[in-house]
């Protein structure tokens, strides 16, 4: 039989070391009187929150631009080397007769 209990204290004892192996973090617990002092305190980890999703989606639209310009920029170049491969074809063309 399996003793729930023992498992139980097993877990607990060893909790510590599963959220530092998992990257767990504790929340830090803010211990105030003032409500407004807390309202200000989520309000700020909102909008640092906020700042930081805009933040990435700046970079992923700087991503994107670039992806689509260098997308262009090697098609020109494709069909730059296709043109001058024909030129090519036709002077040794020219040439040969």
């Amino acid at each position: 039989d399996i003793n729930i209990d023992a498992l139980y204290n097993i877990l607990k004892q060893n909790q510590g070391d599963v959220n530092d192996a998992m990257g767990s973090k504790k929340k830090p617990v803010v211990v105030t009187s003032d409500p407004l002092a807390l309202i200000a305190e989520k309000t700020k980890t909102k909008m640092l929150l906020a700042k930081k999703d805009k933040d990435e989606q700046v970079l992923l639209a700087e991503d994107q631009a670039w992806m689509e310009s260098s997308s262009d920029s090697d098609q020109e170049i494709n069909a730059n080397m296709v043109f001058m491969a024909h030129i090519e074809k036709v002077l040794s063309d020219s040439e040969a007769s």
